[in-house]
């Protein structure tokens, strides 16, 4: 959506007592114009839910020229026309396994009345064809379908959907984008050595969860999930569990500081003694990562 100068109220007044503006850029003034084609469909189409909604304005999105569809998206946002049929999700992606073929579940949801079958084609992004079948949609629920996307390496094209009964080579009714890829392993360096500081009496870590940084002109980013502390006895004996159990989800990337209590997150004290903090965590694809601190004293006598 438009973001550069887009004119905007700002609050307060000017001497004279009229209202202030200012020119805005960023994603803030993107978002609200986005915020205002959604609101504008819902009102006019209340049974409409958000993915029924998010696909329609996908699908209005006008291309732009000049630019590839992994920097575009859909296109640019433009007011949702009024297609048959909803795709979810809006976007379909997906990572390729390491073996076999990569199918991604799609559903279509019938937003005309009666019933319809539609033919599906997937489109390589200026290259090939290939059918995937036809589907029976009744309006107003939902016909799940298994996308299966061809060839290996990364691919980026769209789901067509055609009238079963078109001549091929019509224009489509429905359509969605399609980014698929191999599995990207986060980098090594996406999980920090943790560094343990005692002053006061307090113990605390330290470590960098995650990657966010420039590279070669480029953007690198690396998100993990599911991050654990253990604290593992120098002197042998099994690990104990920190901190994390209750964090499973994905940890933006940033430098985080840890409070290393004599006891453990279940209540139980933690023996006295020399330890290492040992951090572990996963990327999206499930790959795991470990880092493991310098010696330090923690623990009750």
């Amino acid at each position: 959506a438009p973001a550069v100068g887009v004119l905007t109220a700002y609050p307060g007044r000017a001497p004279d007592g009229r209202p202030l503006v200012a020119r805005l850029s960023g994603t803030s003034a993107a978002a609200a114009e986005v915020a205002a084609m959604a609101l504008r469909l819902r009102v006019d189409r209340p049974g409409l839910g958000a993915d029924d909604a998010r696909s329609l304005m996908v699908q209005a999105a006008r291309p732009l020229s000049g630019a590839g569809p992994v920097d575009q998206g859909a296109g640019r946002a433009a007011p949702p026309g009024a297609p048959p049929v909803a795709i979810v999700p809006a976007v379909i992606a997906g990572t390729r396994p390491a073996r076999g073929a990569l199918w991604v579940p799609v559903a279509l949801r019938g937003l005309a009345p009666g019933v319809a079958r539609y033919r599906l084609v997937l489109e390589r992004t200026g290259g090939a064809r290939w059918s995937e079948g036809t589907v029976k949609v009744v309006g107003g629920a939902r016909a799940g379908v298994h996308l299966r996307i061809p060839g290996r390496g990364r691919f980026v094209g769209r789901l067509l959907l055609s009238s079963s009964a078109a001549v091929r080579g019509a224009q489509p009714l429905a359509w969605a984008p399609v980014f698929a890829g191999p599995v990207v392993r986060p980098p090594r360096a996406a999980l920090g050595t943790p560094v343990v500081r005692s002053a006061d009496g307090a113990v605390e870590a330290q470590v960098r969860v995650g990657l966010l940084r420039r590279a070669g002109g480029r953007l690198q980013s690396a998100t993990l999930h599911a991050v654990r502390l253990w604290l593992v006895p120098e002197a042998g004996g099994a690990p104990l569990l920190a901190a994390g159990a209750k964090q499973p989800g994905a940890w933006p990337a940033a430098t985080y500081r840890f409070a290393l209590s004599p006891r453990l997150g279940d209540g139980r004290p933690v023996p006295a003694g020399r330890y290492r903090l040992r951090v572990t965590a996963r990327g999206p694809e499930g790959t795991g990562l470990s880092a493991v601190s310098d010696p330090f004293s923690l623990g009750t006598s």
